[in-house]
């Protein structure tokens, strides 16, 4: 697979050093323009990593309460199996996650239903186990797919609001 996942190498690392006790701002959102895709994402949401290569762009945000959202965009080529598989065991390498059965999904965002994959996976960040919610999403465009990893911590169901601002919002190429 033609893919740089470097940067979600820094995926383990936040988990373990994120948390704050407060909600997506979605009253004052902030709006990301790249090169292939953009959207509206909560204002207290940071942009931790930004990344271009070969293959297209690598983009990481940051959420209060072990909230991370990584975004790929790839030429049309690379299977979302691909992109699921290799991504689990990069964030299960060196790390105590234990991932459970992957769900096939389907989603609305940016008004088109995409393809996707819904998983729920233990770590302990702290040395208290915590219950994390995966959502994986393949978002086509005419030139670009998008490859989407939305992470939280399953007693943080106020981060599902901010990522579904996100997906509303979402647009590519």
């Amino acid at each position: 697979m033609k893919m740089n996942l470097v940067c979600f190498g820094l995926f383990t690392f936040l988990l373990s050093s994120t948390g704050c006790e407060q909600g997506p701002d979605l009253q004052n959102p902030k709006t990301y323009r790249g090169t292939h895709f953009s959207f509206e994402y909560p204002g207290n949401w940071e942009i931790v990593e930004e990344t271009a290569t070969d293959d297209g762009d690598i983009l990481l945000i940051q959420g209060p309460n072990y909230a991370l959202l990584a975004i790929q965009t790839i030429p049309k080529s690379d299977p979302m199996d691909d992109f699921v598989r290799a991504l689990s065991l990069i964030l299960e390498s060196g790390s105590d996650f234990k991932s459970a059965e992957l769900t096939r999904i389907e989603k609305e965002v940016g008004g088109m239903l995409v393809n996707g994959a819904r998983e729920r996976a233990t770590a302990s960040p702290s040395g208290i186990e915590v219950a994390y919610l995966r959502t994986y999403l393949e978002i086509e465009g005419s030139e670009q797919i998008a490859y989407s990893l939305a992470n939280y911590a399953e007693y943080d169901q106020s981060a599902s609001e901010g990522f579904e601002h996100i997906w509303r919002t979402f647009e590519i190429e």
